[in-house]
């Protein structure tokens, strides 16, 4: 999942201020990362919350936590 969400543009790479980057419980998945300065936030977590769904196979649910911009 964290390959997949990296690839993202916009993403500057994945944190871990609130836990690991990347959890998976059951059928959710929770991606903390850092958004590049000069985007916007909300874009770059969609396209991110995309990318990790087709990556855990489009059945889970992805939330997607931005927890720095850099």
């Amino acid at each position: 999942m964290a390959l997949a969400v990296l690839r993202v543009e916009g993403v500057a790479g994945v944190t871990d201020a609130l836990g690991p980057p990347v959890r998976r419980s059951g059928d959710a998945l929770r991606v903390e990362l850092a958004v590049t300065a000069g985007r916007r936030p909300l874009d770059v977590a969609r396209a991110a919350r995309s990318a990790a769904t087709a990556a855990a196979g489009g059945a889970t649910a992805v939330t997607v936590l931005v927890s720095e911009l850099r």
